[in-house]
């Protein structure tokens, strides 16, 4: 028997108990059958979009692609994609069906799919419908198309890469018919975007065996890359890194950067291939060489260059032993500013690191570490509730102070954590829990404490900022985004805490009890994220000169706040537009500096654990850096009726009179879309908002109204 998750099992039970055919589908079925952890679960079904909105009633559904038939349901934070049985048109993009039409039938269903091992379905019993024999495929390690693999190349031509990837990964031949086909269709990848080819290249290079499939389909490749040219590399050795694997098969290609900027890469893989690469030949032999090459590309990207230089059969020993008294040196430096010494003493993990270089640090026994009187500052970078909590409790009990990056426990546990810290003597901080890297905590609570903050507004989310990005600026769907975000480690495979904006939510909660001085309380904000943002409104934002955000907002009026999470249009003026991708960015408002901004990386593991030292060395250097927040006073958050705000909505033709009359001084805008008509409101309470009947209502920053019609 398979190991189902119990949401997807729950979900399947819903449909079926409704009166509805229900089965797993696609890649999980594939992965259960290879003795692999699926990354999702996607169902297929023959209830209508609508029908799958009513009986998920009960739980959050997101619309994610209605007009195909999907809609994604979320189980105790568990999302879980239903797509209704469906046969396509055709492809006149070779990307995206014409038109689709639902059908009652399974094997139609199936019949579209573009393997024989993502063919497959399995129904609650997991029993598992196999008409296409991806069973026996798998057991001879081929990848075959499902019938005629012209029409399946045609289609979608993103399919060809994906025949390649699946062959990497798994280390699988592919079929003669489909292998011929995808030579003689390879050109129609000109008609897919960089962003498609970008996610698949990087999968492809990752597999097993990328050597075979580079050799065999090289013009394939050229289609995207005419720059490539096959060579031997050490993509055929068994190296885990992304990074060292990408600079191996761009080493001895011209015209990295440009390549790389053409297919779309992030600005940091960019520069970390091309430096890998630039100084693959550099001398490291002596300490003023590695000095310069560490001033040059830092002590990661060095770490990485050994790495790189090792898996091409160089020997960096002796390097790396100078790179190691370089770094005890820069450590020694750290100590004397700080008067004492700064060094790890323990690391608590679950996992097996006896064969690690440091395995002396290594416990999976926290006792270990609550009685080391030695240990004066614990790190907790767990995340979730517990065994954060517990973990920090004990921790602060013992007189030992506690820094974290875990944005859930601040925003719920944070009164009384801080509190414990108090009754102890000892520090509770948290400056990696907001914006990652961009020093914003410590400014509010100390820099600016002179002020009466009154506002605070920002982007406090990478993930949707780099989704809302490409839909704006590449015309992605909000799916494409999505899927390319977590292509790239910028989304979790379950991304509800991001794009349903909880994470942001947490964020804007603890900068408002910072800026209070009283506990605002995470559940009590109203919450909106960006899964509902479409290809519309991006049209009516554009047609305004403005840009979508998802912005966090949080106001403060005589010793009383307001926090909002949720989509706002923005003019492109505003220094908050300029935030693209992963990037955050927040404007504080003070009573005495005025607006203050701040922006930066908000995520990553360097500049997280950029903020999480530097919360150690503020507690080395002051015994008594804690902060604090009081406990949430009755009546300290105002109600919707009390707030005012720009707003922009979409109005149905047939109640478009209706909203006239009541807002006669409303400005209209026409984007083009058939059926409606988008109108500004200049301002409008909360309360008001909720009973417009509207298609669709996007705030607005203040003064939106003063943009030129």
């Amino acid at each position: 028997m398979y190991n189902i998750p119990q949401e997807a099992v729950t979900a399947l039970e819903v449909l079926e108990r409704n009166g509805f055919e229900a089965y797993l589908v696609g890649g999980c079925v594939r992965d259960f059958l290879l003795g692999r952890i699926p990354n999702d679960y996607d169902i297929t079904t023959n209830a209508l979009p609508d029908q799958i909105t009513e009986i998920f009633s009960d739980y959050h559904t997101i619309p994610t692609g209605i007009k195909h038939g999907t809609v994604t349901v979320i189980i105790k934070k568990f999302q879980i994609e239903i797509t209704t049985y469906r046969k396509d048109s055709t492809y006149s993009d070779n990307r995206h069906p014409d038109s689709v039409e639902f059908t009652p039938s399974l094997k139609e269903d199936l019949a579209r799919r573009d393997f024989s091992m993502n063919g497959m379905a399995m129904n609650f019993n997991q029993d598992i419908t196999d008409i296409y024999n991806g069973r026996e495929d798998m057991k001879n390690h081929i990848v075959k198309c499902i019938e005629n693999p012209d029409r399946r190349f045609d289609e979608d031509a993103l399919r060809i890469l994906r025949a390649l990837r699946f062959a990497s990964q798994l280390d699988f031949k592919i079929e003669k018919n489909t292998s011929d086909s995808i030579h003689k269709n390879a050109e129609n990848l000109k008609n897919i975007s960089a962003e498609r080819i970008n996610a698949e290249f990087e999968k492809l290079i990752a597999g097993k065996n990328p050597y075979y499939i580079l050799k065999k389909y090289e013009d394939v490749i050229k289609v995207f890359m005419p720059e490539y040219s096959y060579s031997e590399s050490i993509l055929k050795k068994n190296i885990d890194s992304q990074l060292i694997r990408r600079s191996a098969f761009f080493l001895n290609i011209k015209s990295v950067y440009d390549i790389m900027k053409r297919l779309k890469y992030s600005n940091k893989d960019i520069n970390d291939t091309v430096k890998l690469i630039e100084y693959f030949n550099a001398d490291i032999s002596s300490k003023p060489a590695l000095k310069i090459i560490l001033k040059n590309i830092g002590t990661e990207l060095t770490e990485n260059l050994f790495d790189f230089r090792n898996a091409c059969g160089q020997d960096t020993s002796h390097s790396e032993k100078l790179l190691d008294e370089i770094l005890k040196n820069n450590a020694a430096e750290i100590e004397k500013r700080m008067g004492e010494e700064v060094k790890v003493k323990h690391i608590l993990d679950i996992r097996d690191f006896s064969g690690h270089e440091d395995a002396e640090l290594f416990t999976n026994d926290y006792s270990v570490i609550l009685n080391d009187s030695s240990v004066s500052v614990v790190a907790e970078v767990i995340g979730g509730i517990e065994p954060s909590l517990s973990f920090t409790k004990s921790a602060l009990a013992a007189g030992k102070s506690v820094v974290t990056s875990n944005k859930e426990l601040v925003a719920t546990h944070g009164t009384e954590l801080m509190e414990l810290a108090r009754e102890n003597g000892v520090s509770y901080l948290f400056e990696a829990a907001v914006g990652g890297g961009i020093p914003l905590i410590r400014p509010l609570y100390r820099c600016l404490a002179a002020n009466s903050i009154e506002k605070i507004m920002g982007i406090l989310n990478g993930t949707t900022n780099y989704i809302l990005t490409k839909m704006i600026e590449e015309g992605q769907s909000f799916d494409e985004a999505l899927s390319l975000a977590q292509s790239k480690g910028y989304a979790e495979r379950n991304p509800a805490a991001d794009v349903e904006g909880t994470d942001a939510c947490r964020k804007i909660a603890i900068l408002a009890s910072l800026a209070l001085g009283t506990y605002v309380d995470c559940k009590k904000i109203s919450t909106e994220g960006i899964s509902g943002i479409d290809a519309a409104d991006v049209k009516y934002a554009d047609a305004l000169g403005a840009d979508i955000k998802l912005i966090g907002y949080a106001e403060i009026r005589g010793g009383r706040a307001y926090a909002r999470v949720s989509p706002m249009l923005i003019k492109r003026d505003n220094p908050l537009a300029c935030a693209k991708g992963v990037f955050n960015a927040i404007l504080l408002r003070g009573d005495s500096v005025g607006d203050v901004m701040f922006y930066g990386r908000g995520a990553g593991k360097l500049p997280t654990a950029s903020a999480v030292l530097g919360d150690v060395l503020d507690i080395c250097r002051n015994k008594n850096a804690a902060m604090s927040w009081g406990e949430e006073v009755c009546g300290s958050f105002m109600e919707d009726s009390a707030i005012k705000t720009g707003a922009f909505v979409r109005i149905k033709d047939d109640a478009k009179a209706d909203f006239i009359k009541l807002y006669p001084d409303a400005r209209e805008i026409n984007a083009g879309i058939d059926g409606e008509s988008g109108f500004v409101i200049a301002s409008v309470s909360e309360e008001e908002l909720k009973n417009i009947n509207a298609e669709k209502i996007i705030r607005t920053e203040e003064n939106f109204m003063s943009l030129p019609a």
